[in-house]
């Protein structure tokens, strides 16, 4: 936490409500989760206090495959 800057990985977003402030979709999958969970994470967000200075590049949930 040099600086003020926090890292937004796995820990703080995973299985987490997909939020576009702090999350990039790069793509959904079928999953155990409710639709629109972020269930993967590509690329680690970075922010300082409230302001971003790089969205998390994250996978989402679609909901479950079963019909």
């Amino acid at each position: 936490k040099g600086a003020g800057i926090e890292k937004m990985g796995e820990q703080e977003i995973l299985n987490k409500k997909f939020d576009p402030n702090f999350h990039e979709a790069m793509f959904q999958m079928d999953s155990d989760q409710p639709k629109d969970t972020v269930v993967h994470v590509m690329q680690n967000g970075w922010k300082i206090k409230d302001r971003m200075l790089r969205a998390a590049r994250v996978g989402t949930s679609k909901g479950s495959a079963k019909k």
